[in-house]
């Protein structure tokens, strides 16, 4: 009822995209040390996708972190698993323990479902946009996607930060992924 709007002319707010709230939050982005392009990497997990989120900090987020990697042409300043919340108590009670163990966990107040799959992008806008006031750029990527992280630096190396843009890849192949063998099947 109290809510205004961001912009006047958009009329009346049925969502308020700036009240979301967070139970567990990750650090807010540090200023960027080099004079390299600033990266702030959201990914987008499921509440029991423990091993997904494993096998990311152990393969492109582990070499994102390495500059040897990508020739230090650029620096993430910050990156989280975004999740929604769960009512498994004992799921709850592992992804508090990984958040205290990793710092990389970005909880939003809102059930985890594929149906708010949307908000939950929308609430790690919001969280960047008040905890990451200097980075040049912001990834989003689910967590079954694999960075290539040579790519990646060549890509933001090719783009202006000071452009209000948005930047994706349209996929024309289709693809299935097991997730219990993680194979991608192309067909």
């Amino acid at each position: 009822v109290n809510v205004k709007p961001l912009r006047p002319e958009f009329g009346v707010v049925v969502n308020d995209v700036t009240e979301f709230k967070y139970s567990i939050e990750i650090p807010r982005c540090r200023q960027g040390t080099t004079a390299n392009r600033t990266l702030f990497i959201g990914i987008i997990s499921a509440t029991n996708y423990f091993e997904e989120r494993e096998d990311i900090r152990g393969t492109w987020l582990r070499h994102l972190n390495d500059p040897h990697y990508h020739r230090q042409l650029i620096d993430v300043v910050g990156y989280g698993f975004i999740l929604g919340q769960t009512s498994n108590e004992t799921i709850q009670s592992k992804i508090e323990e990984e958040g205290k163990k990793y710092g990389d966990i970005l909880q939003v107040e809102m059930v985890d479902s594929y149906h708010n799959l949307t908000r939950k992008v929308v609430a790690t806008l919001n969280w960047v946009n008040n905890n990451c006031p200097h980075v040049d750029f912001v990834m989003k990527i689910d967590d079954d996607g694999y960075v290539n992280v040579h790519n990646l630096a060549n890509v933001l190396d090719n783009l202006s930060p000071n452009e209000t843009s948005i930047y994706a890849k349209q996929v024309d192949d289709q693809r299935d992924v097991d997730r219990k063998t993680r194979n991608v099947f192309y067909y």
